[in-house]
């Protein structure tokens, strides 16, 4: 599954947030970003994948695979 627009909408989201900020914290966010792009990734995938399982399990005998 390609996570990029929901990625790129929490960046935007972050920087939206940081112009309140002034330019310090803009920065600080700019330097996050990266950092937690990855982290977003894995806890998005983690979240569809217990969300598999459940519905998997709400399903049986029949199946749903991420």
């Amino acid at each position: 599954m390609d996570l990029t627009s929901y990625v790129d909408s929490l960046r935007r989201e972050l920087a939206a947030a940081a112009e309140l900020g002034g330019p310090e914290v803009q920065a600080l966010a700019e330097r996050l970003a990266g950092p937690l792009e990855s982290a977003t990734r894995l806890a998005l995938l983690d979240a569809l994948s217990a969300a598999t399982d459940e519905i998997t399990r709400d399903l049986a005998p029949g199946s749903v695979e991420l």
